[in-house]
């Protein structure tokens, strides 16, 4: 059985993200010929993309969601603000790293950003590595959960209170934490954007604008749709 046949099966008889990429890490998976030790962190992340792409396979064809929705949640000084848009879906991570936290020991805020439309991605989110598949399973899990699609934006912030690295299980468990809680609901992307503007400013002193406007998914709006003319 192939590597990703293994990790579907078990993922469905109840094994979860952790089990299954030590299985992988350890040379188990896999025909038997090709089996080879993985690095942990590969191990993860490959594990947290393959359980994503599966999900996506059936996310595809679900119609969307029918408002604009804003979940907001925190863990272990990692802040998420997610947007999700009733559209087809893509999927944007910006990661924002404050000075003072572990990937930021300097005194200007960096940042990292991916994106991936419909058809998915064909190379590696080399910016935001794995903290990318981590938290884009988290979102996958919630749209497959209410039988919907959508356009999901989500903006992390690493606070000084992040101040040692802990794996992207942080990221992963930040992401459910966030999707599980009761989103604030819109009539429209323009209300939506304008909240997530105000609470990021009023929380972190840190404008979006200039953000915003490297979106691709907030670019893509712009295009117009077969069913508007």
């Amino acid at each position: 059985m192939k590597a990703v046949d293994a990790i579907m099966y078990l993922n469905k008889h109840g094994y979860d993200e952790q089990k299954l990429s030590q299985l992988l890490s350890i040379g188990i998976m896999g025909h038997k010929n090709r089996r080879v030790f993985v690095p942990t962190r590969w191990s993860i992340t490959a594990t947290d993309d393959m359980l994503g792409k599966n999900l996506l396979n059936k996310i595809r064809d679900y119609d969307s969601i029918y408002d604009h929705r804003l979940y907001i949640g925190h863990y272990l000084g990692n802040y998420y603000f997610v947007l999700m848009f009733p559209e087809s879906f893509q999927y944007e991570l910006f990661e924002t790293y404050l000075p003072g936290s572990f990937w930021n020991p300097g005194t200007v805020v960096q940042m990292a950003h991916d994106f991936e439309g419909f058809k998915g991605r064909t190379n590696y989110a080399s910016n935001t590595v794995g903290g990318y598949y981590a938290s884009r399973l988290g979102a996958l899990e919630l749209l497959k959960k209410v039988n919907k699609q959508a356009s999901v934006l989500v903006f992390r912030f690493e606070t000084p209170d992040y101040w040692t690295s802990l794996g992207v299980f942080v990221v992963r468990e930040a992401m459910r934490k966030t999707v599980m809680t009761k989103p604030l609901i819109f009539d429209n992307r323009e209300d939506l954007i304008m909240k997530v503007k105000e609470l990021i400013f009023n929380k972190f002193r840190f404008r979006l604008d200039e953000t915003l406007k490297k979106s691709k998914i907030i670019e893509g709006f712009n295009q117009k749709k077969l069913f508007e003319f």
